[in-house]
């Protein structure tokens, strides 16, 4: 059981041709993690996407998190306050890390304002949890309303930008480096989720337009 979702216009099968009303070609891209074994997305557009003019180590971005020694010994239990994280900007420029090994890093936030650009992690995917406040995400894939109690699933290298709806959110993020996915064991045969899972297909929420449709062609 393939889970698919399609909206807009679309050739009956990939890397065809797909043809504007006036017979120009959209153009085809792949958003692919892992090339050909990853999941994967196709995207039409009316023009081609840009190539990079400028590929060079940029001064924006949130801090790389780094180990402090101080605080793994002696190991024992401890308590984090996310009440004490301070009120930052944009999500894209400010996150505290409290837990990171090569794989993953935790990180709590509290942006006030929306991404002044696009922004995409190319380390790896992102899953939020929504403590507090509504937003919507803008991504490739359209616009994704953003409430309390959610969590918000990025993948790595999308380009995006949170759009705040309240004075601030309150945020516990997760990077996984080696990717998210629903784990095999929620699963069954024929890939549907298990009844036994603690979700199903109708608890995801997919983001939707702006996006061309056979009545309203781009």
């Amino acid at each position: 059981m393939i889970d698919r979702h399609v909206q807009g216009i679309v050739p009956p099968k990939p890397h065809s041709q797909a043809r504007r009303p006036d017979g120009a070609l959209y153009y085809e891209e792949l958003h692919t993690r892992d090339g050909f074994d990853g999941a994967f997305t196709y995207f039409y557009h009316r023009e081609p996407a840009p190539p990079s003019s400028a590929v060079k180590a940029s001064d924006r971005g949130f801090v790389a998190p780094r180990r402090d020694r101080d605080a793994c010994e002696p190991l024992q239990r401890r308590l984090y306050d996310s009440t004490r994280v301070p009120r930052a900007t944009m999500l894209c420029y400010e996150r505290t890390p409290i837990f990171f090994t090569d794989l993953a890093t935790i990180w709590l936030a509290r942006p006030s304002a929306t991404d002044e650009l696009y922004f995409a992690n190319s380390d790896g995917d992102e899953l939020w949890f929504v403590q507090q406040g509504t937003a919507r995400l803008e991504s490739n894939c359209g616009w994704l309303e953003v409430n309390a109690g959610d969590y918000v699933f990025v993948p790595r290298a999308m380009p995006h930008r949170w759009h705040l709806a309240a004075p601030e959110l309150w945020l516990l993020g997760i990077e996984g480096r080696a990717g998210l996915k629903v784990p095999d064991a929620y699963r069954n045969g024929i890939g549907q989720l298990r009844m036994d899972a603690p979700y199903t297909h109708r608890d995801f929420v997919r983001p939707v337009g702006p996006i061309a449709r056979p009545d309203r062609p781009l």
